[in-house]
Order: structure tokens, then sequence, then C-alpha cells
């Protein structure tokens, strides 16, 4: 399954949204700047993937999904190796709070 750093920023989203985010959601992210094809399209892909599910007027992120990037079953080192395949970090970034690791502006937390 491949996914890029766009679609984990709306699994990202979700996460950081209690588990589900709706198009306002998205208008005041920095998702916003997709526009309205560009983000349908993506939704879409996510649905078919089975990352995200349609749930009345949000979107939710799936139990598969949030077991991918933050299950708490799976080793740190897994989780981390999957996210460095979709975006690069710096060094200093993967390594800068030990307790939980921040990746990136985008506030990906791994704990």
């Amino acid at each position: 399954m491949k996914i890029d750093h766009i679609d984990l920023a709306f699994l990202h989203l979700a996460v950081s949204k209690n588990g589900k985010f709706n198009e306002q959601d998205i208008a005041g992210s920095e998702l916003a700047y997709l526009g309205v094809g560009r983000t349908l399209d993506r939704l879409a892909a996510l649905k078919e993937k089975n990352l995200i599910k349609l749930d009345g007027a949000y979107f939710s992120i799936t139990d598969f999904a949030r077991e991918l990037f933050w299950g708490k079953d799976t080793p740190i080192q897994t989780r981390l190796l999957r996210l460095l395949q979709i975006k690069s970090f710096e060094e200093s970034e993967i390594i800068r709070d030990r307790k939980s690791t921040r990746l990136n502006s985008s506030h990906i937390t791994i704990s």
C-alpha cells in the first residue's frame, strides 16, 4: 500500500481531532491548500485503502490505520521506519524528545 505525506497528514488530522474530522477541520488545517477536487480525491483514496471511513458528517480513522502508525503493540522502531518510508526527517527531528518522539513541524507524535 502506497501512502504519502499528504495521506499521513489526513490521518494525523483525524488522530488529533479524537479520531474524526469534517470539512471544517480540513479547511482550518494545513491541508486547506489542496482545494476541493484534490481533497475529495485523497479522501476517496484513503477510504479505498481502509484508512478512513465515513461516519455521518465526519471521516473517522479506521482501527487499521491507527494501528499502522500509532499502535501501542507495534514496536516504536517499526512505527518510525513506516513514517520514514513516507517522509524523510533530519536526525535531530527524530531524537529531539526522547520521551515521546515528535517528528517535523506537522507534530506527528509516536508514543
